[in-house]
């Protein structure tokens, strides 16, 4: 019977009584600092389209109400599967985030060592009750019994089978706050690197875990870049060299800046507006700053046919010419027209990178 890799939560320090003054300054400098941060507020109302899911239920069919997505991964983990297959749930903990999430394990027949693990980050206006829900497995399955999760992280499971974490960003799914506070819109593009800042340190820091592949589909994609090379430039020197040994990047269909995505043709102008809206996540910079001086093991998946990452604003585009120089960087262009979605061609060459060398 295999074990499991994660088990609750990192025990926070104990805490310690300010003084009043101290305890006065700190508030006035949180409050300071989240109104810079947040653009006055304006961020937040900018992060309901940024971060769709925060409201999708209201607008989109496959969406999920809060209690929805919650009965949907409480079914997940209740399930149970002959081939040993399990759902569990599992608390993620960094700083002052502080997040739910569940990890997949795979069938006990699995080859793969359970000491490899995927984070998966979501892609914008998906929660992971998406890739659980009954009602959609008839037709995105292809035959997978219920409690399995489908669609990408499904299918880079079975590329690699091993563990698969899923967590829902701040405000989204599983996520979602209570009481009236549900309402108020709550991610930012600074909230979800946060979020999976806090998801990489309560995996990187569990016993039993060597090798951690980051992956990131559309939104997930610069998001997970971003947190990685935030969270390795917060370490020491030996500390991240031991750490970044340990990572693998998929930047899967995704974008250079989530300014330009909106933009593409006036991508100086697109930074500028999106950075004064507090919109503006900038994942070429990190991506740079990891291939070029972290020598993290990457590798960048795109379509050519990809309607909602257009020209001008995807990853692969300031990569393309690269792969030669970096033997730790790799990328694949698919013809397959599609978004998200781990198309046939990108999966092949997933598994060849890392299962087939």
């Amino acid at each position: 019977m295999s074990t499991s890799l994660l088990s609750g939560h990192l025990t926070p320090a104990e805490p310690t009584s300010p003084s009043l003054s101290s305890y006065g300054i700190s508030q006035c400098t949180s409050v300071a600092r989240w109104m810079i941060e947040n653009r006055l507020g304006l961020s937040k109302l900018v992060g309901c389209r940024l971060v769709s899911a925060q409201y999708g239920y209201l607008f989109s069919a496959k969406a999920h109400f809060p209690a929805k997505s919650q009965a949907i991964i409480d079914s997940a983990c209740n399930a149970t599967h002959q081939d040993g297959f399990r759902t569990e749930k599992i608390t993620l903990s960094h700083d002052a985030t502080t997040l739910c999430g569940v990890i997949c394990y795979p069938a006990e027949q699995q080859s793969t060592p359970l000491s490899d693990l995927i984070i998966f980050n979501n892609m914008n206006g998906t929660t992971i009750s998406n890739f659980f829900d009954k009602d959609r497995l008839a037709s995105t399955s292809h035959g997978l019994p219920d409690g399995k999760p489908t669609e990408t992280p499904g299918n880079i499971q079975r590329i690699l089978g091993c563990p698969v974490l899923l967590y829902d960003y701040t405000g989204t799914g599983i996520n979602k706050r209570a009481g009236l506070l549900r309402y108020a819109p709550a991610a930012t593009g600074e909230t979800v690197i946060k979020d999976a800042m806090a998801v990489l340190h309560t995996a990187l820091n569990q016993p039993g875990i060597d090798n951690i592949t980051l992956m990131g589909s559309s939104l997930g994609g610069g998001v997970a870049t971003v947190a990685l090379e935030r969270y390795l430039s917060n370490l020491g020197e030996d500390e991240a060299i031991r750490t970044k040994k340990r990572l693998t990047l998929v930047n899967h269909d995704s974008y250079s800046t989530t300014s330009r995505v909106v933009i593409p043709q006036l991508p100086e102008f697109a930074d500028t507006l999106g950075w004064l809206l507090g919109a503006h996540i900038d994942a070429a910079t990190p991506m740079k700053q990891l291939v070029e001086d972290h020598k993290v093991n990457t590798i960048i998946l795109s379509r050519e046919n990809d309607h909602t990452i257009r020209k001008g604003s995807r990853m692969y585009e300031m990569f393309a010419n690269a792969a030669a120089k970096e033997s730790h960087l790799s990328w694949y262009h698919s013809k397959l027209p599609g978004h998200s979605g781990l198309s046939e061609d990108q999966a092949a060459f997933l598994k060849s990178k890392m299962c087939d060398s």
